[in-house]
């Protein structure tokens, strides 16, 4: 039962997954109530956007512009004449899901066919004709339609101004004008004529100015409530009062940044100049001034201003090679450069004054000075192949030998500084290395141990020349504290010394065995040392110290002495 009702669930999530999701795209239709009518008939054109919203544009029998968001909207128009009624809708739709915008023209026509000569008879006669149904039946149709037509018509006949001039020239199909004025002028009084007397105008009138941009709007809406907007922008340029004068022109402080594009890194200030505050741009480090001032011609730009000196020059914010900068003016005195040639010159499609080198060989390069970000003033080197821009502050002549030979270092500089690290890493590595060794030596000797094992070899039976060299001494490791009898030492020196002793006495076993394998000791053999405790070594002394005293020494030692033994025996 369990697997019947699995199966019938994985089947309903497989038939709801085919299931196709319909998605509806942004549309756009236009119609008509009637495909014909006579002279004299009204018929309403209707336009709709569906999943979707934008202006639409109406053309033809009906003139006018209309905000659609999935929305729809009618406009009635009466034949006047025989022929077609046309009407065209476009625009532009965005649509609600893919939020893309769709472009969308529509047509519709209608034909309008001349009246008939015998509908007006028929109608006058049908009282006298019961048999007539026909008329009875036309007569109440048309009367509702041709006693109820609206007007269509948000057109203006005229637009005009009482002071400058509107640009382009009136148009009733034209609905956006422009007008410049100087701040001298504080209003401006627009008039404006519906084309319909029906129609309603707003929006005309005085209207106040301020510097800068102005717009106002004239709204036309028709008998059937469709409205056009006319714009009228007034541009209200600024006059100078505060001038600024360097040799022999006069520039004027203009105040008014609200249509100025305010360079990166700078906000708005005021600065007293002539005794008058004035609107000027700083930057965040404080550093450089920008007033925004205009020449005799008109022309506006931004300069740098030095209040101390009153003094000011060109600034003209850049974008070159990914970096923000701004072209400022090159003072003369620093315009003559040996081995270059200055002039105006190209980088990255814009035109600047910089030098060129003299040098063939460094066609490819570029000189030009610059300010950067923080007002900062460099010169900028830029290679033209790499098109790359870097700071260049040395001044000296630099030729295309120079410049390979600075290459050349540079890349030696960076080889070097790779092997320096490089050998930086291996060391690091190497005491590492050996600091963990040593811990770990440190950490075996703490505990008695021998980080290796010790196999006793048997002694070695060596002939010795004199009976001095049996006075060998006896090397024993010195970390632990042990004490051999001194009474045994005496029996080992008779037993070597005493040839009545016999040769396989065991007093040398009992003495080798009464030391323990890791036992170190210094013992003269002839003369026993007496008992002394050795102090208890600690973990952290020298892990290398003695290292070479070991017990293959000791049974060298003891062989040596047992062999010295067997030879005075058997003399």
């Amino acid at each position: 039962m369990r697997k019947i009702v699995k199966y019938v669930l994985v089947l309903l999530l497989g038939i709801m997954m085919l299931t196709p999701v319909k998605v509806e795209a942004a549309s756009l239709s236009l119609s008509a109530s009637r495909s014909s009518v006579e002279v004299g008939d009204t018929v309403t054109f209707t336009v709709s956007a569906s999943n979707g919203a934008g202006r639409i544009d109406l053309s033809g029998a009906v003139n006018d512009s209309v905000f659609l968001d999935n929305s729809s909207q009618s406009f009635s128009v009466t034949a006047t004449q025989a022929g077609t009624l046309t009407v065209t809708a476009s625009g532009v739709l965005a649509d609600y899901d893919t939020e893309a915008d769709q472009s969308f023209s529509r047509s519709v026509s209608v034909k309008v066919n001349s009246p008939s000569s015998g509908g007006g008879g028929s109608s006058s006669g049908s009282s006298g004709n019961n048999g007539s149904t026909s008329n009875e039946e036309t007569t109440p149709e048309e009367t509702p339609e041709e006693e109820t037509p609206k007007s269509t018509d948000n057109t203006l006949s005229s637009l005009s101004v009482d002071k400058g001039t509107l640009s382009p020239a009136f148009s009733s199909d034209v609905t956006d004008y422009t007008v410049d004025l100087t701040n001298s002028e504080t209003e401006i009084t627009i008039s404006a004529t519906a084309n319909d007397s029906k129609a309603s105008v707003s929006g005309t009138g005085l209207q106040p100015l301020k510097i800068g941009a102005n717009s106002f709007a004239v709204d036309v809406t028709s008998e059937s409530g469709s409205r056009r907007s006319y714009i009228v922008n007034v541009n209200v340029s600024e006059t100078p009062t505060v001038f600024l004068e360097k040799d022999g022109n006069q520039m004027g402080i203009l105040n008014n940044l609200e249509s100025v594009d305010i360079p990166k890194g700078f906000t708005e200030t005021k600065v007293t100049i002539n005794g008058q505050e004035v609107t000027a741009l700083v930057n965040e480090e404080g550093i450089v001034t920008l007033l925004y001032m205009q020449n005799a011609n008109g022309e506006k730009q931004f300069f740098i201003y030095d209040p101390n000196s009153s003094d000011y020059s060109i600034y003209n914010p850049i974008a070159l090679c990914g970096l923000d900068l701004a072209v400022i003016d090159i003072p003369v005195d620093m315009q003559a450069k040996e081995g270059m040639t200055y002039g105006q010159v190209e980088v990255d499609g814009q035109t600047f004054y910089g030098w060129k080198f003299d040098d063939t060989g460094m066609e490819n390069y570029t000189l030009l000075y610059l300010m950067d970000g923080s007002g900062t003033a460099h010169y900028y080197m830029h290679d033209s192949v790499l098109d790359n821009l870097q700071i260049y502050d040395n001044l000296a002549p630099l030729t295309a030998q120079k410049l390979n030979d600075m290459s050349y270092d540079l890349k030696v500089y960076t080889y070097c500084t790779y092997g320096f690290g490089a050998a930086a890493g291996i060391l690091l590595l190497l005491m590492l290395f050996f600091a963990f060794k040593k811990k770990r030596h440190l950490a075996v000797a703490g505990t008695g141990m021998t980080t290796e094992p010790v196999k006793m070899a048997k002694p070695k039976k060596t002939k010795k020349k004199n009976k001095e060299d049996d006075q060998d001494q006896i090397v024993m490791p010195e970390e632990k504290d042990t004490q051999v009898d001194p009474d045994l030492f005496d029996e080992v020196n008779k037993s070597v010394s005493d040839p009545e002793v016999p040769a396989d006495s065991h007093v040398e076993e009992d003495f080798f065995s009464a030391i323990p394998n890791d036992a170190v000791a210094f013992i003269d053999p002839l003369e026993p040392k007496p008992k002394k405790k050795t102090p208890e070594v600690k973990a952290d002394v020298k892990e290398e110290e003695d290292e070479w005293i070991d017990h293959k020494m000791v049974e060298s030692v003891l062989s040596d002495l047992l062999d010295g033994k067997q030879d005075k025996k058997r003399q």
